[in-house]
């Protein structure tokens, strides 16, 4: 199996712990989000291990990878449970963005939500478990969700989407971002699709007019020790043919354990 660069501690003593859910079956335009975690970790093995922002080594923490997991949210919500019991903090590689809610059903967190897409329908094509349903099932789940670079949305799902979840509007600093939520830890999931396909191509849905890759890296930066647990969802290998979306998502997964650490 490969595993993310320099995840090579023990599960019992990690202080993070990396999985994945390969899977693509409710994709609704590109398939492929299921090749994304491989693609994800072989892209982390070109970063250095040094992060001068926060004066952190990851060869210094200790950090888990526990491989692939199937899409069943009863075992994702297992393996989240177990590690924040344990005082770890989970890092889930997707795959599709369905996937979080399995990941939301561990913990009572607010979740920032940054995604292109409202992901507030109660169905697509029948399927209420589909990746364009995450954020309403999180919100019937009983989560609070904080919602920033949404510009995509269908029209039946816009009224209710403005009614229930907070949603930061275009332009907003990182400093009003994280100012809107809840003190504690969150649960952060970013969609790739959230950043211009100028920075990230290689997704399931891509909507231009998106935020910038270093808008969302000095987000995880704000946000550093409060995120509880993560997600990086809806990275399409089949369409990142230079592999910059994989090595964005590789990146972020550092910055994210460097800030955490930090």
């Amino acid at each position: 199996m490969v595993r993310f660069a320099d995840a090579a501690s023990a599960f019992d003593d990690a202080r993070f712990v990396i999985f994945s859910v390969p899977v693509d079956v409710t994709c609704s335009f590109r398939r492929g989000t299921r090749l994304a975690p491989l693609a994800i970790r072989l892209s982390s093995f070109n970063f250095e291990t040094w992060h001068p922002e926060e004066l952190v080594d990851l060869t210094d923490i200790a950090i888990h990878d526990a491989g692939d997991i199937g899409p069943d949210p009863e075992d994702i919500r297992r393996i989240v449970s177990r590690a924040i019991a344990t005082g770890k903090t989970p890092i889930m590689l997707g795959g599709e963005h369905s996937i979080t809610v399995g990941a939301c059903a561990a913990h009572d967190w607010d979740v920032l939500y940054v995604d292109a897409h409202a992901d507030y329908r109660d169905d697509y094509l029948g399927d209420r478990g589909s990746h364009a349903t995450v954020a309403r099932r999180l919100i019937e789940m009983g989560h609070r969700i904080v919602h920033v670079g949404a510009r995509s949305f269908a029209r039946e799902e816009f009224e209710a989407f403005q009614r229930d979840v907070e949603v930061v509007p275009p332009g907003a600093t990182v400093k009003e971002v994280v100012g809107r939520l809840a003190p504690g830890k969150i649960y952060l999931t970013i969609d790739m699709d959230s950043i211009d396909p100028s920075d990230a191509p290689g997704v399931g849905n891509p909507e231009a007019g998106g935020l910038s890759a270093r808008y969302v890296m000095e987000l995880i930066s704000a946000l550093g020790p409060r995120i509880g647990a993560m997600d990086i969802v809806e990275v399409c290998p089949p369409f990142d043919p230079d592999g910059r979306t994989a090595a964005l998502a590789a990146k972020m997964v550092g910055r994210a354990i460097a800030c955490i650490a930090r």
